[in-house]
């Protein structure tokens, strides 16, 4: 592996992915095309990018970073990844500073709520591809489901969500285990 192609992949998924379509990207670049992680490796990176404090993709980036290319890996990685989004982000600020006719436009156009839109389909379709792979039995189905439903409908704060539902399967499989 050479460090650019470690670059090219991270300033790839960072160009490329918005919101949750992020870790889509990252997986395909790093997991199914380049071969820099297995899956095992990926989804245990997952993990640790989730109970971390911080935003999640970022931590997972530093994680998978480290992964492959150790201290310069996760700091090249956390770079390239960042970079492309922070470009985009002072270049709008900059054009909606000295446009202001701009963001009438966009309020009005409805352009924002189409943006929404997409952001949620590609949301649900992360949410859709990662069951699809990881989820195998009936009570995966329904903890899963049972998760999002609390997340969603009830605004369980997240932390407690993850606590619960961590020492909920650590029952289960410290009473299958005695079986």
């Amino acid at each position: 592996m050479k460090l650019s192609e470690l670059i090219i992949a991270y300033l790839k998924s960072g160009l490329y992915s918005f919101s949750a379509s992020a870790n889509a990207v990252l997986h395909e670049e790093l997991v199914e095309k380049r071969a820099y992680l297995t899956e095992e490796e990926y989804l245990r990176m997952m993990s640790v990018g989730a109970l971390i404090p911080g935003p999640f993709h970022v931590n997972l980036v530093i994680a998978t970073g480290y992964g492959i290319g150790g201290v310069k890996g996760a700091l090249l990685a956390v770079g390239a990844f960042i970079l492309p989004g922070f470009l985009v982000a002072v270049c709008t600020v900059i054009a909606l500073h000295h446009i202001p006719e701009i963001g009438t436009m966009v309020k009005e156009s409805g352009v924002a709520t189409g943006m929404l839109a997409a952001v949620a389909g590609l949301i649900l379709s992360v949410v859709i591809k990662l069951l699809h792979k990881q989820v195998h039995s009936l009570t995966e189905t329904v903890a899963a489901l049972m998760l999002c439903g609390t997340l969603l409908w009830q605004r369980v704060p997240f932390p407690l969500v993850i606590l619960t539902t961590g020492a909920s399967f650590l029952i289960v499989a410290l009473m299958l285990r005695r079986r």
